[in-house]
């Protein structure tokens, strides 16, 4: 039986959850809906989906989480997790996520995958999610050096809406009916 999209291909997904969370003023992966966190919502989403999964937790591990985590600085946002992620997959590409942000339907990322042949990076409007090749990671690395963003990566952009996201505390309250257990249709119910 063949696997099926996005599980069939050689691509990671990376979950970028080691912010600072400041406008938040907590913890956006440990939010919790229904009981559950956030970030378990959210790898629910994905176990399915992909083989190969990572999350950049910064610079403190989140508990009890059942995948891979891997550490960056913490302090130098995204691009540093991105990085950490990158150095760390198997695949020759990465699905970057942010843990603050609706699941990205399939349709997303066949759109992505099927436009990144000639690019390293292919993005919507906004660095995440996109997908990024791993053969990025001196570049990324120059641009950490120059106190660079995600924003300064030379992608591919696509245009078009993007999975809505939270960053303050009313901006989560108004996407937490959303956000439920079954986190597979998340983006449906929130109108992506």
């Amino acid at each position: 039986m063949r696997a099926s999209f996005p599980r069939a291909l050689p691509l990671t997904a990376l979950v970028l959850a080691g912010g600072r969370s400041r406008r938040m003023g907590r913890d956006k992966a440990r939010l919790k809906v229904h009981g559950a966190r956030v970030i378990d919502l959210l790898l629910e989403d994905l176990r399915p989906r992909f083989g190969s999964i990572l999350v950049a937790s910064g610079s403190r591990p989140i508990p009890g989480l059942e995948v891979r985590q891997v550490a960056d600085p913490g302090t130098q946002g995204p691009l540093a997790g991105l990085a950490a992620g990158l150095a760390a997959s198997r695949t020759p590409w990465i699905l970057a996520v942010t843990c603050d942000q609706l699941p990205a339907p399939d349709a997303l990322l066949r759109r992505l995958w099927e436009n990144r042949r000639g690019a390293k990076v292919v993005t919507l409007a906004h660095p995440f999610p996109g997908l990024y090749a791993r053969t990025l990671l001196p570049v990324i690395r120059r641009l950490l050096a120059a106190g660079k963003g995600p924003s300064d990566l030379p992608a591919r952009r696509l245009g078009g809406p993007v999975p809505k996201s939270w960053n303050t505390p009313a901006e989560f309250r108004r996407l937490k009916g959303s956000l439920h257990l079954s986190a597979t249709r998340a983006h449906q119910r929130a109108g992506f």
